[in-house]
């Protein structure tokens, strides 16, 4: 029996989904607002296509999990923006930014690490078992 079968029905799915597009539309926002500084047409691609993405995953329970390790590396987006305020703010040689720049680190490899692990560990489960 797959643990991750009907995950669609899930409340905490579809809530993750929903939390996750609308930070994604509320990045593009921003990026519209301030454009280009905040970056150029990759960024809005690359948000929208993510909003799509997570939108059609938890509301059609296909590609979950692979979603799910997705966006498990976003972890690291609000230390990667804090590193952008402190740069701007000519904090560049602080406590504050060094401190940061350990936690993106290895709150990077940690979750990349796990997150990768895992893509490369379930595709060896074929389909027959899973549902």
């Amino acid at each position: 029996m797959c643990p991750f079968c009907g995950w669609h029905l899930n409340n905490f799915n579809v809530g993750t989904g929903e939390v996750s597009v609308g930070y994604f539309l509320a990045d593009i926002g921003m990026i519209f607002w301030l454009y280009p500084s905040l970056g150029g047409i990759e960024y809005i691609v690359h948000h929208s296509l993510s909003a799509i993405a997570v939108a059609y995953a938890m509301m059609s329970g296909e590609g979950q999990l692979y979603t799910y390790m997705v966006l498990i590396s976003e972890v690291t987006t609000p230390e990667i923006n804090m590193r952008w305020y402190l740069d701007t703010a000519g904090m560049k040689r602080s406590s504050a930014y060094l401190i940061n720049g350990i936690v993106i680190f290895f709150g990077w490899l940690a979750f990349m690490v796990l997150a990768i692990t895992e893509l490369f560990y379930n595709p060896t489960m074929s389909n027959s078992q899973c549902c």
